[in-house]
């Protein structure tokens, strides 16, 4: 079953859970984000996103559904968005992961060779989609974000205080 198929059965099925035949990925999805930012954006990742910018790291998400999911109204008032350098979103490349034309994508934004760039997702098949595609993978858990968070910040070379002195640092962060 591909996400979008997942999504749009899921949205079905909360849609007449509620009274609502008919209901699409898009209702559900409005629904599930009806809220703050801060209920939904991991605070933590935003400032991996910060710290990588600030030490002069391209930042850039690779996501496949986002403007079809929340509409463009939705994308452009979201205030985390404007931490990434560049939105490669296959809601308007055409292009979903794992293709790995879709990776191609966002490697080309990062301006970067793939094996620099620290790539973070949190489905399995873009996990291994991204290790075929050369880049430096990190699956991140919702039962540990911390964890992929501080295994980013070790290979991109910072730490809470900025870059680190020495060693070997990725010239890029990719996320999703």
């Amino acid at each position: 079953m591909t996400e979008r198929a997942y999504w749009a059965q899921r949205a079905a099925e909360v849609g007449t859970a509620l009274g609502h035949e008919g209901w699409t990925t898009f209702d559900l999805i409005e629904l599930l984000y009806d809220c703050p930012e801060s209920e939904y954006v991991n605070a933590e990742m935003v400032e991996l996103m910060v710290d990588a910018r600030a030490a002069g790291l391209p930042v850039v998400a690779l996501t496949n559904d986002l403007t079809d999911f929340h509409g463009p109204e939705w994308v452009d008032a979201q205030e985390w968005l404007t931490h990434f350098d560049a939105v490669v979103d296959a809601s308007l490349t055409g292009v979903l992961k794992p293709d790995p034309a879709a990776y191609a994508a966002g490697v080309a934004a990062t301006g970067v060779p793939a094996e620099e760039v620290v790539y973070l997702d949190d489905m399995p098949v873009n996990v291994a989609g991204g290790v075929a595609a050369g880049l430096q993978t990190i699956e991140v858990r919702y039962d540990d974000r911390a964890g992929a968070i501080a295994e980013a910040r070790s290979r991109l070379g910072l730490n809470k205080a900025g870059p680190s002195e020495g060693g070997v640092r990725c010239r890029s962060c990719a996320s999703t």
